[in-house]
């Protein structure tokens, strides 16, 4: 029938409607996506007309018989039913409102779900529908680069294309070449087709500082203390950027004597007494912060910093 060929249309349709993830930043893969969710639109469209005329009773339950019929042969026949079928229901409502008769109500069962995420309908060429909805996730790529730095710009031009937000970018030198890191946001079976190709990590506030204290001069030498912080079963915050930046990198003194670091503290430092309190002292006191993935290193850190304090009197009564 008429409607069992469009319902066919519009399953393709909708299974074929891929981004295409490349290096390539040449625009083909903007427009292979443009040419197929055009065509799927307009196979929409054509479904859309042929429910609006939809008049009788009889009709409507064959329409809704040959929904599920259709349903049972794939999953994207299945969404494709739950969508056509969520049209059927609204046409249903239009006729019922303008029929006096309220014996004779059209009833609709809207018994067919649609897809709740990508990964159900995809397959190995990350296929993506246009009509669902999909989590974000958040991730860790890092790339590395020539000093041309081609890589990192196409990176960064996919972001932009598909809507991926830059949480947070750093670049490290590498033994010849440039490393970036980028730590984003997306929708999930983005990112997944994203990791896939280039390599990385998701996140699940578990990212880590790497916290590097040096204390001294050039006389009476520097000596140096390096400490990891991450997530603890009883503080997940610890493993979210926004508490290393606002909490650890505004007083990492405080913090490391006030969570168990203070003997490490004390390697670096000398207690003196200031007016009458003892306080552990920290001369020329320098620090560095690199944040990164819960197995990454320095080289993968998506942020990073360097802070002078000078010297530092930490009160700890």
């Amino acid at each position: 029938s008429v409607f069992n060929t469009a319902l066919e249309d519009l399953s393709k349709g909708i299974a074929q409607t891929a981004y295409i993830l490349t290096e390539n930043s040449d625009g083909d893969e903007r427009q292979a996506y443009e040419t197929v969710a055009n065509q799927t639109d307009r196979k929409e469209t054509k479904l859309r007309k042929i429910i609006s005329e939809i008049e009788n009773p009889e009709d409507f339950s064959a329409a809704q018989q040959l929904l599920e019929e259709f349903s049972s042969k794939s999953a994207a026949n299945s969404h494709t039913a739950a969508y056509a079928q969520k049209l059927l229901s609204q046409r249903a409502q239009f006729i019922n409102s303008n029929n006096a008769e309220t014996d004779n109500k059209i009833t609709i069962s809207r018994n067919l779900e649609m897809a709740s995420s990508p990964e159900i309908l995809m397959n190995r060429r990350r296929q993506r529908l246009i009509m669902i909805e999909t989590p974000v996730v958040e991730a860790i790529i890092s790339l590395a680069d020539t000093k041309e730095n081609r890589r990192r710009d196409n990176l960064k031009a996919i972001f932009k294309r598909h809507e991926c937000r830059i949480l947070a970018e750093n670049q490290e030198d590498g033994n010849d070449k440039k490393v970036n890191n980028f730590y984003f946001s997306g929708k999930k079976y983005l990112v997944d087709a994203l990791l896939d190709h280039f390599g990385g990590d998701l996140v699940n506030s578990n990212l880590k500082a790497i916290v590097k204290i040096t204390c001294g001069g050039f006389w009476s030498g520097k000596n140096s203390i390096e400490i990891t912080l991450g997530q603890t079963r009883s503080n997940s915050v610890m493993g979210e950027l926004g508490f290393f930046k606002s909490t650890v990198e505004k007083d990492p003194f405080k913090y490391l004597a006030a969570n168990g670091y203070l003997n490490r503290l004390e390697k670096i430092g000398s207690y003196k007494d200031v007016a009458g309190v003892r306080k552990l002292h920290f001369n020329n006191a320098v620090v560095e912060i690199w944040v990164t993935g819960k197995n990454g290193t320095k080289r993968n850190s998506v942020y990073k910093s360097e802070t002078d304090f000078g010297d530092i009197y930490l009160d700890l009564n």
